[in-house]
Formats: structure tokens, C-alpha cells, sequence
């Protein structure tokens, strides 16, 4: 585990390995992540988040906007239906243990209506998949969506 911090939030982050083409990228990011990465959502998250209330992260990818935002909310409900993003979420809410009990997440889509569709990834991505298959390479599997 490795530790970054984000504004005021240590934030531990898993060094599990998930993918051997993407655990290098993945950790790339969180260098990045503590620097300038949208620093205007995480104002949005420190005006509008209370301990009083919960929030819904769509498409949490690896937990960047999570676990930042468990830190302040009540409680984080999450959604990744990438195989390989969802695997660094698991990972790295449990990496977090003053928080992991504030969020819960799911693997599957947010639509509206519930089925079973294609879902496409970029060879090594988890963080640029898609219903439409826009790549030339890669694989795909079937993803559960549900209303909300």
C-alpha cells in the first residue's frame, strides 16, 4: 500500500497487482492524481458533501472521486462495470480503512432499463470502455445494466 494525499485526505492506495499491461498506467495516474487532477470537483465535493448526507459516484473507476469523497460524506454508493476498474476499487476501498465501511459498490451500469449488454475494452484499458466496440483490438464480455 502506498499513501497519497489529496488536499487535507491521506488516501491509501493498493499496490495489489490486477492487470500486468495496466498496473503500471493505473498507478501512473495516482502520481498525477495528487497534483492538478480535477481540482475543480473536489471543490465541488468540499462546498456540497456533508456528514449528513450521501452521494452516488457513476463510473468510479479505480475510487479516485470515492474515497475522496467518503472522507467527507455519509456514505458513498459506487458504480464500475469494467471487469479490471472494479478490481482496483475492491482493492483500494479496502486499502482504506477509516472509510471502507461509508461506501458500497457495485459492479454493473446505471441505465434505464435492466439488461444484459456488450461491453468493450481496450486492450489494457479500465478506464475507456464502452457499449460501442471502438477498438481494434481488445475484448469484450457481457456487462448487467440496471434502472435506476
Amino acid at each position: 500500500m502506498i499513501k497519497i494525499k489529496k488536499n487535507t485526505f491521506d488516501i491509501c492506495i493498493s499496490e495489489k497487482p490486477v492487470d500486468q499491461v495496466t498496473d503500471a498506467r493505473v498507478m501512473s495516474f495516482w502520481n498525477e492524481y495528487q497534483n492538478n487532477f480535477e481540482d475543480y470537483t473536489f471543490t465541488v465535493f468540499d462546498t456540497f458533501l456533508d456528514k449528513d448526507h450521501g452521494f452516488m459516484d457513476i463510473g468510479a473507476w479505480v475510487g479516485a472521486t470515492v474515497l475522496y469523497g467518503a472522507h467527507i460524506a455519509k456514505m458513498c454508493y459506487c458504480f464500475e462495470p469494467d471487469k479490471l476498474g472494479f478490481q482496483y476499487l475492491k482493492n483500494n476501498i479496502l486499502e482504506n480503512e477509516n472509510i471502507k465501511d461509508k461506501i458500497q459498490a457495485f459492479e454493473f451500469a446505471v441505465s434505464n432499463k435492466n439488461s444484459k449488454e456488450t461491453f468493450y475494452v481496450g486492450p489494457g484499458s479500465t478506464s475507456m470502455s464502452s457499449l460501442k466496440p471502438i477498438w481494434k483490438e481488445g475484448e469484450s464480455y457481457d456487462a448487467t445494466t440496471y434502472e435506476y
